[in-house]
């Protein structure tokens, strides 16, 4: 068989030009024809994505939380992990980034309150957080600061003194050397307006919010044990569920928000992956290959996380590119948080015969497998329709075919094991949610390995792609 290096690039009809000619020349029963999707408009490969400097409202899906909290009968979540914090409030917590994992930032949601999540920070914090465009008018804000009276505080056991215990400020001082920027006259009046009731320890925050909080069910779902520890130490009559489980519910129908970044995070990262891979030539090691994603990310203004190169994922991990072999690559990055997820095979000159059905084969499986992706199929569902669909090209290799939802998280399925285990649950598709399958080859001593992925958003008529899927395997 002879793929072209103008075929490669031409896309996905090429590719089914050539399921023809590996079918009539192979010793297995043909291959059925590819379906031409894109050439039909149906899954078009998305535009240039715009890369958003500023967003319209919080991250949050507000309708989707209200829903998911009434029906599991939570009244109050609180969070203090990086992407939890980072969903709830739209900001970033410094301590967080830096790698603090002490307790210092909070975010809450209140199945029964005013609906606007709670941002629970330190005075400096808010500081180096609170610029005009941070939208915190869209959430309630509880600083804390330090007790006002430190033995008098010590002495505290009712859960409510504790919660109103007078705390004190500490406030950036204002010097008259110079003018102060509008920043820093807008950030110190918004610490200050903050300050005229400030918590005077982290877990006073936490208990205001408990004790101010109707709590008809008695349930309150935390996604860190330790909250969970600190709360029960004063004799709360509530019960604590799993919070990790409870935002993946509601993280699985994206916000408006949400949907906005994803396109351009996916767009990025697939065209960051693609520009690294035609960099590279017969010699390069796989350390320059992550290194050209690296960059092609950094110019994007994506953060790359890894990528994988013939099954290796490891940056420590050494190879050499060699001309004739066929390799996946597997790229992951993100843009403000959301992940891009992109694989593919690399061919380093033209691929071996038996490759070459493979890559076809993968193709035909993903085209076929795209039109039955719609609000109400389960993953279950996808694991069984692709395996079968890839059992019809009649390609005899080890074939795996795995559906994650994907966002915040590489993974955001739902757990349903519950804190300090994982087991993915059956996940229902819904209208908003975005999905990966990952078609990887698992089968070694075939000249080479393959992949295929492409990130796609479910809608009431079908999947968007929203990554450019039009060359199914790349040609070096």
């Amino acid at each position: 068989m002879n793929l072209s290096r103008r075929s490669a690039l031409t896309g996905i009809a090429a590719t089914g030009a050539c399921v023809g000619a590996a079918s009539s020349a192979s010793a297995h029963s043909a291959v059925p024809e590819m379906i031409d999707l894109t050439s039909k408009g149906k899954f078009n490969p998305p535009m240039e994505a715009q890369r958003p400097l500023t967003l319209s409202g919080l991250l949050l899906n507000q309708e989707r939380a209200d829903m998911i909290l009434e029906q599991e009968k939570v009244d109050l979540l609180i969070c203090s992990r990086f992407e939890n914090y980072y969903y709830l409030t739209g900001h970033t917590p410094g301590a967080l980034m830096l790698g603090y994992d002490s307790g210092i930032d909070f975010a809450t949601l209140s199945a029964h309150g005013n609906g606007k999540p709670t941002m629970i920070t330190s005075q400096i914090g808010l500081y180096f957080q609170g610029t005009s465009q941070s939208q915190l008018d869209l959430m309630n804000v509880e600083i804390v600061g330090f007790p006002a009276d430190f033995q008098g505080f010590a002495e505290l056991t009712d859960p409510r003194a504790i919660a109103y215990a007078p705390g004190a400020p500490f406030l950036p001082r204002r010097h008259d050397k110079d003018i102060e920027t509008s920043s820093e006259r807008y950030r110190h009046g918004l610490v200050a307006r903050e300050a005229e009731d400030i918590r005077a320890s982290i877990e006073a925050a936490l208990l205001k919010q408990v004790v101010d909080n109707p709590l008809p069910n008695k349930t309150i779902a935390v996604d860190d044990h330790r909250i969970q520890v600190l709360l029960e130490r004063r004799g709360l009559d509530v019960k604590f569920v799993d919070g990790e489980r409870i935002i993946r519910q509601i993280r699985v129908q994206k916000s408006k928000a949400e949907l906005e970044l994803m396109r351009y995070a996916a767009a990025a990262n697939a065209a960051a992956a693609r520009a690294a891979a035609m960099s590279v030539r017969d010699g390069a090691s796989f350390d320059d290959l992550r290194r050209e994603f690296w960059k092609e990310c950094a110019d994007r203004d994506n953060s790359a996380h890894y990528m994988m190169i013939d099954t290796l994922m490891s940056r420590m991990s050494t190879g050499e590119i060699k001309e004739g072999r066929s390799f996946l690559i597997d790229c992951v990055s993100t843009f403000r948080g959301y992940h891009g997820d992109y694989g593919r095979t690399v061919c380093v000159g033209e691929p071996n015969r038996q490759m070459a059905k493979i890559i076809d084969a993968l193709s035909i499986t993903w085209d076929r497998l795209l039109e039955e992706l719609r609000p109400g199929v389960k993953f279950s569902d996808i694991l069984e329709k692709g395996r079968q669909l890839f059992k019809d090209t009649n390609v005899d290799v080890g074939f795996n075919v795995s559906p994650h939802m994907i966002g915040l998280h590489h993974s955001d399925d739902e757990n349903v094991a519950g804190f300090g285990n994982y087991a993915k649950a059956d996940v229902v598709l819904e209208e908003n949610s975005i999905l990966s399958v990952d078609m990887p080859l698992l089968d070694a001593g075939l000249g080479g390995t393959a992949h295929l992925e492409d990130l796609v958003i479910i809608t009431k008529d079908g999947p968007e792609l929203i990554n450019d899927s039009s060359d199914r395997f790349i040609i070096v």
